[in-house]
């Protein structure tokens, strides 16, 4: 049952690549059931299609923009990739924390294709193959 109230502490919880918010089917009702208000945004990035030019920046809007429209203290947590563009919402007077769950966190002037030694593929995207169906490598 869940006892959160309108001005209880949310947690948002934020998806990584190739996600959305279906990933967070099993957590969601746990966190209620503690009395969380559970919320969740879903990314351009994930949703975008062929051809789509959504990236990081345009995850890192939404991400930002999601707490506005939050009554009480948010917590928000970035899993996998999102680290990267989730700290945009850490600048939304009612963020009290960021939770980073398996997720990168940068500092300024690094890059996450300098981190693993590697180069971010080109092509027609720009990312990552999605996974057929990213369901079966959580």
């Amino acid at each position: 049952m869940n006892s959160a109230l309108p001005n209880d502490p949310v947690i948002l919880l934020v998806h990584g690549a190739w996600h959305g918010s279906w990933c967070w089917e099993l957590l969601a009702p746990e966190l209620a059931a503690l009395g969380w208000r559970v919320e969740s945004v879903g990314l351009p990035s994930a949703s975008a299609g062929p051809g789509s030019t959504a990236g990081m920046y345009d995850d890192a809007r939404v991400v930002r923009a999601k707490p506005a429209g939050l009554d009480g203290p948010v917590t928000v947590l970035a899993h996998s990739y999102v680290g990267l563009p989730v700290t945009e919402a850490g600048a939304a007077p009612n963020v009290s924390r960021l939770v980073y769950l398996s997720a990168s966190q940068l500092d300024e002037g690094d890059s996450l294709s300098g981190l693993s030694g590697g180069t971010l593929p080109t092509g027609e995207t720009g990312t990552l193959p999605a996974h057929e169906d990213a369901r079966h490598h959580l």
